[in-house]
Formats: C-alpha cells, sequence, structure tokens
C-alpha cells in the first residue's frame, strides 16, 4: 500500500512541476490516456528545459508537462458523474500548444498525428513542431502572424493600407485620381478633353463623349451662327489668356491673338471669301482667300466603302462611321 501511494505521489509531482499549463483537472486521473511526445521542435530547434508542452480539448487543457529528451503527458478524461467539466471529452479532437519559456509566449504546435482524436485508456505517440516563428507581432499590420514568437521587423502595412495610407482603411482611388471614400466626386473629372470641340473642358481629364463640334467656321459658342456673341468669347480667352477649344485658331498658326479676330470679323463680313484651299480636297474652292477649315478628302476602305475626310484642327476625322466589314 505505501509502495502504490509512493507511486500515485511521484505520478502527481511528475504531472504538476509545469507552471504555465494547467490542466483543468487535479488529483487522480479519469480514464487517462498516455501522450508520449517523442520530439518537439520550434523554428527547427528542439526545445530547451523549461519548456513546456500542454494538451488541449479545443480551449480546455486536460494535460501539461515540462521538455526533457521527450515527454509522457497523462491526460484525463471528462468524469461524466461530476456536475463540472474536468477532462476530455472522449472522442475529441486533441490539440497541442508550446510555452517558450525564454520568449514568454504560447505557441500552437504542429501534430504529425492524423487526426488525433481523444480515447479513454488509450495512447498516443507524436511529434511536434511549429516553424512560424519568426514574423511580425504587429497586430495593425498587413502581415501579422499571430503564430509568431520573434518580431523580426518584417512588419508591412502599406500592402493592406489604402491609397491614403490607412490600413484596411476606407479610401480608395477613383478614375479621377481623387483618394477619398467619398462615391460622388468620382466623375468630376469627366467631361470633353477635345481641345479641337467648343465644349473642350481643361479640368475633365477622362473624355466622356460629350464633345461637340462647331459646324460653322468662328462658330465659338456653338450656337449655329457666327457674330458678334463669338467675337466677344474670343477676345475673353485672348485678354484673360484662359484655355480654349483650339477650333479659335482661326489662322491655324497656332496662337490665339488679334489675326484670329481680324479672321472672324473679315469672314463675317465677306464670308464668301472663306473656303477650303487646298487642291488635294474634293471641295476646293479656287475663289476662297482664307481657309476656314472644310476642306474634305476621300478614302476608300477594304470593302470598298468611301469615306470622307474633314480636318478639325490638327485632326482628321470621318465624317461618317466606318463601315468595313474586314477586320484584322
Amino acid at each position: 500500500m505505501k509502495k502504490l501511494v509512493f507511486i500515485f505521489t511521484l505520478i502527481a509531482s511528475f504531472l504538476f512541476s509545469q507552471t504555465h499549463f494547467t490542466p483543468i483537472w487535479d488529483g487522480m486521473p479519469n480514464l487517462p490516456m498516455g501522450i508520449y511526445v517523442e520530439t518537439a521542435e520550434i523554428s527547427e530547434e528542439s526545445l530547451q528545459s523549461g519548456d513546456e508542452v500542454g494538451v488541449f480539448d479545443g480551449e480546455i487543457c486536460v494535460g501539461a508537462g515540462i521538455w526533457g529528451r521527450t515527454l509522457t503527458i497523462i491526460t484525463s478524461a471528462d468524469d461524466q458523474n461530476t456536475p463540472e467539466l474536468d477532462g476530455f471529452t472522449d472522442g475529441n479532437l486533441i490539440s497541442f500548444k508550446i510555452y517558450d519559456v525564454d520568449a514568454e509566449i504560447e505557441i500552437l504546435a504542429m501534430c504529425d498525428a492524423e487526426n488525433p482524436i481523444f480515447e479513454n485508456l488509450g495512447s498516443l505517440i507524436v511529434n511536434l513542431w511549429n516553424n512560424e516563428v519568426d514574423g511580425c507581432l504587429d497586430t495593425t499590420a498587413c502581415n501579422y502572424n499571430p503564430n509568431t514568437v520573434y518580431d523580426d521587423g518584417s512588419c508591412e502595412w502599406e500592402t493592406c493600407a489604402d491609397c491614403a495610407g490607412v490600413p484596411w482603411g476606407p479610401n480608395y482611388l477613383d478614375d479621377c485620381g481623387v483618394c477619398d471614400a467619398d462615391t460622388t466626386n468620382d466623375n468630376q473629372c469627366y467631361g470633353c478633353t477635345d481641345p479641337n470641340a467648343y465644349n473642350y473642358d481643361p479640368e475633365a481629364t477622362i473624355n466622356d463623349g460629350s464633345c461637340e463640334y462647331a459646324e460653322l467656321f468662328g462658330d465659338m459658342n456653338g450656337d449655329g451662327n457666327t457674330n458678334v456673341l463669338d467675337i466677344i468669347l474670343l477676345v475673353n480667352w485672348i485678354l484673360n489668356d484662359e484655355p480654349y477649344a483650339t477650333n479659335a485658331d482661326l489662322n491655324f498658326d497656332g496662337f490665339l491673338n488679334v489675326i484670329d479676330v481680324i479672321v472672324m470679323v473679315n469672314y463675317i463680313l465677306a464670308p464668301e471669301d472663306f473656303g477650303c484651299t487646298d487642291p488635294n480636297a474634293t471641295n476646293y474652292n479656287p475663289d476662297a482667300l482664307y481657309d476656314d477649315g472644310s476642306c474634305i478628302f476621300i478614302c476608300t476602305d477594304i470593302d470598298g466603302n468611301v469615306y470622307e475626310f474633314i480636318q478639325i484642327g490638327n485632326q482628321i476625322w470621318t465624317t461618317t462611321n466606318l463601315k468595313v466589314t474586314h477586320y484584322r
């Protein structure tokens, strides 16, 4: 009898000498299962003396021990005759944790046993390891690693930061290049980006297809007439040095100045002096003294469709859409 008490005392001393993991049961184990840990490693380094291994049923510690060359852990099953939960539930998965006494951190351990299940009066031989020990410990970083033991300075915030630099923030960069969380300003950069159009918007960066072109020479405001209102608008552009549509450059010299005003006045007074002065154009007017940019040229596609082209500023446009049915 004395020998049996001595053995129980020795087992109890062996079981509860750890300081970090505390099993939910005490006294004698109920329907115990023996866990034999042959190897245990952190980042491919064997556990050191003083490190602990805990056996868990979910979040409940049901057995623990201090590491030696190997480790035997006695786990206890839940005693169904008591109202409290005081051990492992038969058939539940077994999980393991390691406590690194030097780093003072608890680490989830991987087990080489496939689906380790607790069995009353059973046994299990395992090898444990955890290689995820060096990484980022900052919980606000994009690459935070909850299994990290030592912070290696690798924390990153930019990879998960929004355009304003806020980690996991709500801001985004819209098509207009605006960084915010406001969706109401996403289209503020849309407009007519063609300087040849009379409704050219110098603030717009994305063309929304709204460009309109004056069909009449000198029609600065696009109202279908060339008159004193267009002269006033042209003079304001010149005096205030404001952005303007390139079709306001009536003499096509690349500058907007008083010469363009003179050309417009001449056009209003003598429109018959203006026309196409290019002999290669289909509407060439030999009597025209000033070119009004109305020259039309002919082009034929692979299907034999004939198109007329017109020059608007420095660009050439077809007067109709393509009709070709052959594609490269």
